[in-house]
């Protein structure tokens, strides 16, 4: 492996991963903040947004330039250093006091970073009447006619506040604020945060490296994109290529040290069963069965969240999707009645370490010729960056396919371990079968379908194997045949 030397020049902007970035490293946010501050002129915000994505930045990016903006005052609190809820709204209640009583006409802007997060752990330490009776009270400094024209509130944090509030039925507490989303990078953002943070002189990607990581991270937040930077500026030296970078993120990324920063995504499902306790593996067992197949049905949905909450309620599992929306964890395109991961690479982290526990689901599968190798169908189900990219497809197939050339053929099925992952291989008289599962569950009927596949194809398609010239469109409408290993 080539390793980067030590000594770096200094890039246009400093790789932060999980910090709050501040200056030129707060990247191309100007829309954010300019709605922020035209919203704060007439109502309170609620920053919408996952952990790591950047709320903290926000708010510290309005302190530093309040100068900027001369009619707002504004004041900033941690809510883990002030330990209490009580504790925060007797400090609030005395920087609005005294703002009222200053002669400058300006609207005091009050920043309660963390807010959620307190909430959180006072319920957790049983405090919920206490938690109410506070909420109530800062409802109504908020109504207060004395105060709602001059003070505003900003408040956010790590805990989905709309999950928690319903769980103590005091959701009516915060439905005065704007929710504000603090929303991830697209293609075109993403293309211009490389710019900025990868200038040729510090790290030489290849021009189809560099197109490889925009596809990975498309829709994703700096933190994540960071992740991989940071591994490939000490892993490599000289040029980077796409294999580079696939490496990089299949083994730091999505598996070794990259993976413990994902983590707390998966350890925050646990207050999903701030409702009911069985929610908990009905959220888990949902989140695996989108990230093993791509995407999934509101029906199928539903149908799990029944099997493991023994509930028929459509409103409770509505409320729950809803969470998984607002946290960023699933999202639906408009229209559409199937969830998908918001998160390109939360998916592919998911599916690598929490597959579902009772069901075995086929995610890739490609067909191959026995005699030469020749590479016939692919399918994968749900959006991968391997779908758009037939030269990974092809060393993919290919290294496969010697892997199991090299532990024999001795059964018409087999399951094998590749670089982690698990494939059933069935082999026919002319044609190879490989699939990857993802899954705890029973793979029988699984094994069933694809000898069933190989052998339907073998028979229609005798002739042209009988007589294969290498000529793959012959082919062409195999995927009828692949397209019943996806149907569940």
């Amino acid at each position: 492996m080539r390793i980067k030397k030590a000594a770096q020049e200094r890039c246009k902007m400093e790789i932060s991963i999980g910090g709050v970035v501040r200056g030129e490293d707060f990247f191309n946010q100007e829309k954010l903040m300019d709605t922020l501050r035209d919203v704060l002129k007439r109502s309170s915000v609620l920053l919408v947004a996952p952990r790591r994505a950047g709320k903290t930045s926000v708010m510290q990016k309005l302190l530093d330039e309040q100068d900027l903006y001369p009619g707002f005052s504004i004041k900033y609190y941690n809510c883990h250093t002030l330990g209490e809820l009580q504790t925060v709204y007797s400090e609030i209640q005395v920087c609005a006091a005294a703002h009222l009583s200053d002669t400058e006409d300006k609207i005091l802007i009050i920043i309660l970073d963390e807010f959620s997060s307190i909430i959180d752990y006072m319920l957790r330490d049983q405090q919920k009447n206490e938690v109410i009776r506070v909420l109530r009270l800062f409802k109504g400094l908020r109504d207060n006619p004395v105060y709602n024209t001059k003070v505003r509130f900003i408040i956010g944090g790590s805990t989905s506040i709309d999950m928690v509030l319903r769980s103590i039925n005091a959701s009516d507490l915060i439905g005065d604020f704007y929710r504000l989303p603090v929303e991830p990078f697209d293609a075109e953002t993403m293309k211009m945060y490389l710019e900025a943070i990868l200038p040729p002189k510090h790290i030489d990607l290849e021009p189809n490296a560099n197109e490889l990581i925009i596809q990975l991270f498309q829709k994703s937040y700096p933190y994540f994109i960071n992740l991989l930077i940071a591994a490939l500026k000490h892993r490599y030296i000289g040029k980077i290529s796409k294999a580079d970078v696939i490496r990089t993120y299949r083994e730091h990324v999505i598996t070794g040290e990259g993976a413990n920063h994902f983590s707390y995504f998966y350890e925050r499902v646990q207050k999903y069963g701030l409702v009911k306790k069985s929610h908990i593996r009905a959220t888990r067992e949902i989140l695996a069965t989108i990230a093993a197949i791509g995407e999934l049905d509101e029906n199928d949905a539903f149908d799990l969240f029944q099997k493991y909450t023994r509930s028929h309620d459509k409103a409770c599992f509505d409320n729950l999707m809803a969470d998984l929306e607002n946290e960023f964890y699933v999202a639906r395109r408009y229209g559409s009645i199937k969830y998908y991961f918001a998160i390109d690479v939360m998916r592919e982290w998911w599916k690598r370490w929490h597959p579902p526990e009772d069901k075995a689901y086929i995610s890739e599968a490609f067909i191959t010729m026995k005699k030469d190798g020749s590479h016939i169908y692919y399918k994968i189900h749900g959006n991968s960056i391997l779908s758009k990219d037939p030269e990974l497809i092809s060393s993919m197939q290919t290294a496969l396919l010697m892997y199991t050339r090299d532990i024999g053929f001795t059964t018409p099925l087999k399951k094998v371990e590749f670089e982690g992952e698990s494939w059933l291989i069935s082999t026919g008289d002319a044609l190879v079968l490989s699939c990857k599962v993802i899954g705890r569950g029973s793979t029988r009927k699984i094994e069933e379908k694809m000898k069933n596949v190989v052998h339907d194809v073998e028979i229609e398609y005798a002739e042209s194997l009988d007589k294969w010239d290498g000529n793959v469109n012959t082919f062409s409408d195999i995927g009828k045949n692949i397209d019943t290993l996806f149907r569940w």
